[in-house]
């Protein structure tokens, strides 16, 4: 009897919090809503006034996403049915008043209006999604969790929710939840997220049915990124203290490495409806990003000096040292997002031909990104100080320009071992990194470098064009790559 007693108080507790979650989503429907397909903001709240008359009407949406996109008024426009509540004065009514108390009114009605974006600039636009992003990371990462959320991040609602009991939720939000949310809510580029929900519409699905999986691949990216500034010993993540300087190191690592399973928790328990086949296909896509991640990552801790002697001897002729660099791009980065994009692809419905040839273009996107990033690393990021250039020569990290440089047409073997003498050292000293620098730049690795990217790129379009019908979606993929390849941040 105590535990039907027990058992009957968690259901009303839990139907009590699901009601609140309700109300909750329906107050805030009241405000701006921003698409999570055009990056478009809606003001959708609004009121009618009518002073001479007595009139106040507030009008709230009956949900929020009633988005049609549309090139006549590019890319869309809000158009559907709202509820109206509101007052008139009673010396407009037909029927002589008892008192002089404002009648009531409500109804039904239809809005109608434009949203608010600049689709001129794709930086403004994944500033936008990632806005959206961390909404839904606050909606199942919240920093004041309820009891359904602790069963979700510590066991399930099921066979282990008895895991919670007594639990302090201020204990998970200040080992769990906090240190990562710190580094989510500085807001980041959030073009991860894109690739899965884009990935869904491009196929012909719709990724409003998935809006909250824009959470998931910010929700790893973070948890990755606080193991490592961890491995690299890095102070300042997104203009603030990385995530073990905050916490300390057993927090950070903790908490990163739980980043990696509350992202599983999002396909689990606010995706319920997918079919077994689905959910697999999922899974294994998840756990091929992870453990190819995790190689690349090694790859990357590893480093590359020990191709160094015989590029410096003969110059890297047959591009060994090159093709080293672009695997652990590919491994650490491309696969990631190559996957996620692909599981977009799955919950799309796409072919077999579909998914794998999305797979493929974000797996590039991945190595392009990273290699522009590299060479924004020597060249400089928009508004970075000259007197902080070269950031990877000081840490002795060999990125793709520095590896292209080693060709024997580029630099001959002294300037080669001049370069490895440099970046070895890894020294604070400007001096030595400008003449890195000048090194580099001046035969021709930088510009190569960005041509690669190019190339690797553009050849993965050409594989992706034939088999993606014509549509908005499509302009926003390829619009997506350029955006990499020429952004200066």
């Amino acid at each position: 009897l105590e535990e039907e007693e027990e058992r009957q108080g968690e259901d009303d507790v839990q139907k009590k919090e699901k009601k609140n979650n309700r109300e909750k989503r329906s107050s805030s429907s009241s405000s701006k809503w921003i698409s999570s397909r055009t990056a478009q903001e809606y003001h959708l709240k609004c009121r009618i006034t009518a002073p001479a008359l007595g009139l106040v009407i507030d009008i709230i949406p009956e949900f929020e996403d009633q988005e049609f996109l549309t090139l006549i008024s590019k890319p869309s426009y809000w158009e559907g049915r709202i509820k109206a509540t509101g007052t008139l004065s009673a010396s407009w009514s037909r029927e002589k008043a008892a008192s002089p108390s404002p009648i009531q009114l409500s109804g039904v009605g239809f809005l109608e209006c434009k949203g608010r974006g600049d689709l001129s600039s794709l930086p403004l636009f994944f500033h936008k999604i990632s806005h959206v992003a961390r909404e839904e990371i606050t909606r199942i990462l919240p920093l004041q969790p309820s009891s359904l959320h602790l069963q979700d991040l510590i066991g399930n609602r099921t066979d282990y929710k008895h895991l919670t009991k007594g639990l302090a939720a201020s204990s998970v939000v200040d080992t769990l939840i906090a240190p990562l949310r710190e580094l989510i809510d500085r807001g980041g580029k959030a073009w991860r997220s894109f690739a899965l929900t884009l990935s869904i519409d491009c196929v012909g699905g719709d990724s409003r049915k998935y809006r909250h999986l824009l959470a998931l691949p910010e929700i790893v990216h973070c948890g990755s990124l606080i193991i490592d500034d961890i491995q690299d010993g890095s102070k300042v993540r997104r203009g603030g203290p990385t995530c073990h300087e905050a916490h300390g190191l057993s927090v950070a690592i903790n908490a990163g490495t739980a980043a990696y399973f509350h992202a599983i928790n999002v396909i689990e328990v606010l995706t319920p409806g997918l079919s077994a086949e689905v959910r697999l296909e999922i899974y294994q896509l998840y756990f091929v990003a992870m453990r190819a991640g995790h190689c690349g990552q090694g790859l990357d801790i590893q480093g590359l000096s020990h191709l160094m002697p015989k590029a410096i001897e003969a110059g890297d002729s047959c591009n060994e040292l090159e093709l080293a660099v672009l695997r652990t791009h590919r491994l650490k980065s491309g696969v990631p997002a190559g996957c996620l994009a692909r599981m977009g692809a799955v919950l799309g419905g796409a072919t077999t031909d579909q998914k794998r040839e999305i797979s493929r273009y974000f797996e590039a996107l991945g190595v392009s990104f990273q290699i522009v990033d590299d060479v924004l690393s020597i060249k400089g990021f928009e508004g970075q100080q000259k007197a902080t250039l070269g950031e990877d020569i000081s840490t002795g990290k060999i990125t793709y320009p520095i590896a292209r440089a080693m060709r024997p047409e580029n630099l001959d073997k002294k300037q080669r071992q001049e370069l490895w003498r440099i970046v070895k050292m890894k020294t604070s000293d400007t001096n030595l990194i400008r003449k890195a620098i000048k090194l580099i730049e001046e035969c021709g690795a930088l510009e190569q470098s960005l041509e690669k990217a190019k190339k690797v790129l553009n050849d993965a379009w050409v594989a992706i064009d034939p088999i993606i019908e014509e549509s908005y979606y499509k302009i926003m993929l390829r619009a997506f790559g350029n955006f990499v390849l020429d952004r200066h941040y």
